[in-house]
């Protein structure tokens, strides 16, 4: 009985944590900081309606603690969407908003929340207008990103 209740459990713990890692296989889920001051501005996390951001401090858009913020993951549907909204392709606005034209080569994933995009970037791209020093980046700006772009090397714990 004690080694069926062993086996048992072990086959729990297994599954559990296998489908823990499949559900998040590209790497979204986790806490984002930077690592510059070490403060921790937002978390991502998984639930059965999907991927949602939780704001920890992304001043001065500081939310309380119940509040959540749907993600939206990369789709041929919504990339068609923001290309017609933006009156160009979206090759171009991910452009603006890596600030180079090798920005395909150099991102690995991106999501997206209303008009803030965290991308995972290679280490070291340098586009014509920034450095990515990390992994990751967090960009916010205007719909179309043609003025007022913030662009912020952040990590991920």
């Amino acid at each position: 009985m004690k080694i069926f209740i062993l086996f048992l459990m072990i086959m729990l713990t297994a599954c559990s944590q296998q489908s823990q890692v499949e559900s998040d296989d590209a790497g979204y889920s986790g806490t984002y900081y930077d690592p510059i001051t070490g403060e921790i501005l937002f978390r991502i996390f998984e639930d059965s309606t999907g991927f949602k951001l939780k704001d920890i401090n992304l001043a001065p858009y500081v939310q309380d603690e119940s509040s959540y913020e749907k993600i939206s993951l990369p789709n041929i549907e919504g990339q068609d969407r923001w290309g017609k909204f933006c009156g160009g392709d979206f090759s171009k606005i991910m452009e603006r908003v890596l600030g180079g034209s090798d920005w395909k080569e150099n991102t690995i994933w991106y999501i997206q929340v209303e008009k803030t995009f965290v991308i995972k970037v290679k280490k070291g791209y340098q586009s014509d207008e920034h450095i990515y020093n990390t992994n990751y980046v967090l960009i916010d700006g205007s719909e179309c990103f043609t003025n007022m772009r913030v662009r912020r090397n952040i990590e991920k714990l």
